[in-house]
């Protein structure tokens, strides 16, 4: 099994991507808004193939214990590591 690539939830998107970029030497792979409009996805990956999908929670508040948007607590699509069979 590989793992294609990891989701956070993240409260803004693009300025996390820009993070990764800046801190990092990561390069923004590719990025979507949902047919919805409710979600933001910018992935960003390095020259190692790790790549992360960071879903942005609208500026939303941390959780109660500061580790995640509380959103992020009733979907639980959120926490999956997206992976596809080897």
């Amino acid at each position: 099994m590989e793992i294609l690539h990891t989701c956070l939830t993240v409260a803004d998107a693009d300025r996390t991507a820009d993070w990764y970029v800046e801190q990092l030497g990561f390069e923004r792979s590719w990025e979507f808004t949902t047919a919805d409009g409710d979600t933001r996805n910018v992935y960003v990956a390095d020259d190692a193939g790790v790549e992360f999908q960071l879903s942005d929670a609208d500026g939303e508040e941390p959780s109660d214990d500061g580790d995640r948007p509380r959103r992020a607590r009733r979907r639980t699509d959120r926490a999956v590591i997206n992976r596809i069979e080897g």
